[in-house]
Parts: structure tokens; C-alpha cells; sequence
């Protein structure tokens, strides 16, 4: 009782001293724990499914205390006010807390980590997994973020080459839903020379990815990154240029292959019947 009328008394004078007033309602739980988190963010543990011990900072095991008050159901996520060691590590003072509240007290001190940035069709955006940890403890993984915000240029390239270029060559299952024109366009451009490829038995008649992406790369802002974007820039210059990023078919073709052409493999042949008379009579 009497450390507790001792912290008691230092929290009040300091709180005076800081020009703070006191809480007219009494602190819920949320507020009184994470106001304790955030001086004993060491001190916090995660239940791992596969033992039977709480992985804490830095690597540590411990367990709750046996005379704890929550020591037969602590909960996934704790915290404890000390830890000691005997025959095993322990933690007394254990309170049930959300990793959540973690994130908040602490988001000054997570190391953070993108994973695997990739084009999303259905949102038109560059995402990318976030994963951040505390002390080495995992705190939250697979959140999807904008790319966009952390890398701009990077988020631009992804969005050129899996958006524009991958849905224009077919290299994807699915091809994004644009209903820009050129889009569509340029689509049936690439299927025309790709038709030429089977016919004359070549596989180099299509230009390489990379001039397709030259070419996107060369037009579009060096800050577009999104399908929203993509469309606001399309219609405010679409009027000014009507064939804006509008590929024809000899730009997608090599330069070797040029007398490849749909003159050369014609659909159907029609035999002379005349030539064919003689012939037979012959």
C-alpha cells in the first residue's frame, strides 16, 4: 500500500507540474493498459502455436507466472511487468493485451518490410504486403498497402509492364478489364502479329517486351501510377490526340520481318480453272 500511495503521489505531481487535468471519467481498460505498454513494450509476448512457451523480444521464451492471476488462460497476446528467472523464465504482472495497441504505442520503433508489389485489377492500384515487427516479434503480416506512397518510380514500372504491357501480350491469365480504347486496340495488334508468327512458322516477328514498355514509358507521366490516374491523363489529352498510345502493327514488328506480311499468307487460294484444265489434259 504504501508503493502505491507512492506512485500515486509522484503520477499526481507530475501531472501538475506538466499543466495536465485529471480524467473526469476513470481510464477503461484499452487506456489504462496501453498507457502501461508503452514503457514495457520488452516486455510483451506472443503464444506460439507449436509450444507452449510465449516468444517475447528479441527471441526470449517465458512463461506466466504460476501465480499469476491470469496464468491458466493468459491469452495469445501478453504483457507482464517483470520478468524473472529461476528454474525457468517467467513473467509476473500478466494482463491480456491487442496487438493492435502495440502498433499504435509503438509505431515510432516497427521495422517495417514491403513483399511482393504487384498490380491489383480490381482496385487499378500497385499494392504491395507489409509486414512490420517489434524487437524481432512479428506484429501484423500480409497488410496490403499503396506502393505508390513508399516507391513512386518503382510503383509506375510495375504498373507499365503487368498493366499495359502483360495485358497486351497475353502472358497473364486474365487480362485487366480497360475499356480505354487503345487498349483494345493495341490488344488486337499484337494478336494480328502473333497470327503472322504462326503462319510463317517464326516465333521473332513480335517485337520484345521491352520496346512495348519504351514506348508506354516514353508517353505516359513519370508520375502516373494507378488505372484512375491512367484515365484522368487519357481523357484531359484524348481529344488533342485522338490516336494517343495507339500502336500500330508495323511498330510491333521486327525489322527482319518485314516482308512478312498477310498479303504473303492469304486465308484462302483460289486455283486458276484454266491452269487446271490443261494440266488435267496434259
Amino acid at each position: 500500500m504504501r508503493e502505491w500511495r507512492d506512485i500515486y503521489s509522484q503520477l499526481a505531481s507530475t501531472v501538475q507540474e506538466l499543466g495536465f487535468k485529471p480524467n473526469a471519467q476513470p481510464a477503461s481498460f484499452e487506456q489504462l493498459h496501453m498507457s502501461l505498454l508503452s514503457g514495457l513494450l520488452g516486455n510483451i509476448g506472443y503464444k506460439q502455436e507449436e509450444e507452449d512457451q510465449w516468444l517475447g523480444a528479441r527471441g526470449i521464451k517465458w512463461l506466466p507466472h504460476p501465480g499469476a492471476n491470469l496464468s491458466k488462460k493468459p491469452g495469445k497476446w501478453i504483457v507482464c511487468a517483470e520478468l524473472v528467472e529461476t528454474a525457468r523464465l517467467y513473467g509476473r504482472g500478466v494482463a491480456g493485451i491487442d496487438p493492435k495497441w502495440v502498433e499504435q504505442v509503438a509505431e515510432h520503433l516497427l521495422q517495417k518490410q514491403l513483399l511482393e508489389p504487384h498490380f491489383d485489377k480490381r482496385g487499378g492500384d500497385v499494392l504491395a504486403y507489409e509486414r512490420a515487427s517489434l524487437y524481432g516479434l512479428l506484429i501484423y503480416s500480409g497488410r496490403r498497402v499503396n506502393f505508390s506512397r513508399v516507391d513512386p518510380h518503382a510503383a509506375r514500372e510495375i504498373f507499365i509492364r503487368e498493366a499495359l504491357v502483360a495485358g497486351c501480350t497475353g502472358e497473364i491469365k486474365e487480362a485487366w478489364d480497360c475499356k480505354l480504347p487503345f487498349y483494345a486496340h493495341n490488344q488486337r495488334m499484337v494478336r494480328l502479329v502473333e497470327e503472322l508468327e504462326h503462319k510463317s512458322r517464326r516465333q521473332d516477328v513480335l517485337v520484345d517486351e521491352e520496346l512495348i514498355f519504351a514506348f508506354y514509358d516514353q508517353q505516359l507521366p513519370f508520375d502516373l501510377c494507378s488505372a484512375r490516374e491512367l484515365e484522368a491523363w487519357y481523357k484531359a489529352h484524348h481529344g488533342a490526340n485522338p490516336k494517343l498510345l495507339y500502336i500500330s502493327k508495323d511498330e510491333l514488328m521486327r525489322h527482319e520481318a518485314s516482308g512478312i506480311t498477310s498479303l504473303a499468307f492469304p486465308k484462302l487460294i483460289r486455283p486458276r480453272r484454266r491452269g487446271l484444265q490443261s494440266q488435267l489434259s496434259a
